[in-house]
């Protein structure tokens, strides 16, 4: 699989994050943890700080939380995430 970096399209890096999601549920792949880190922290962290800005301690601790709590519960996390059943048209089809 190709490094996120050199994914052109917006669906081929979405892909390429639920597949990371995806390793580190199933097989605790570390490069895929890399991989998923190196994409979301700065966005967390910029998150962090437009919200509070100034507190870059407030917005590094968010960032671990939030990368902690994927390598914990990543097997939680469902990729695409499903449709709640009450949205189906035809419920069972």
């Amino acid at each position: 699989m190709q490094p996120m970096s050199k994914r052109n399209t917006p669906t081929d890096k979405l892909a390429a994050l639920a597949d990371c999601i995806t390793r580190i549920a199933n097989e605790r792949d570390k490069t895929a943890f890399a991989e998923l880190f190196d994409h979301y922290a700065p966005q967390i962290r910029a998150y962090s700080l437009a919200r509070d800005p100034g507190s870059d301690l407030v917005a590094d601790d968010l960032v671990q939380e939030v990368m902690t709590r994927v390598w914990l519960q990543g097997f939680e996390i469902q990729c695409p995430p499903r449709q709640p059943e009450y949205l189906d048209i035809y419920p069972g089809a």
